[in-house]
């Protein structure tokens, strides 16, 4: 499964399917490890919703999709 052209690990959606996945405590240092800063108001959606969410990507202008998805970084992989 792709998301936002980024592929979806196999153990994460095997998890995901089973419904056992569960979202870290958005005090984990976890956050700030992927995102670069302090999770505010985290939200993390079923493998249904993310599917659907990401179709509004289909319907905006292809240069306005970088300000959504964010650029690659050779640094820090995928950066996006």
């Amino acid at each position: 499964m792709i998301i936002d052209s980024l592929p979806v690990p196999s153990a994460l959606l095997l998890v995901l399917q089973q419904g056992r996945w569960v979202a870290p405590d958005r005090s984990s240092s976890r956050y700030r490890e992927v995102f670069g800063d302090d999770a505010v108001a985290p939200q993390f959606l079923p493998l249904s919703r993310m599917t659907a969410n990401r179709r509004w990507l289909d319907d905006i202008p292809e240069d306005y999709r970088g300000f959504y998805l964010g650029q690659p970084d050779r640094q820090s992989p995928p950066g996006d």
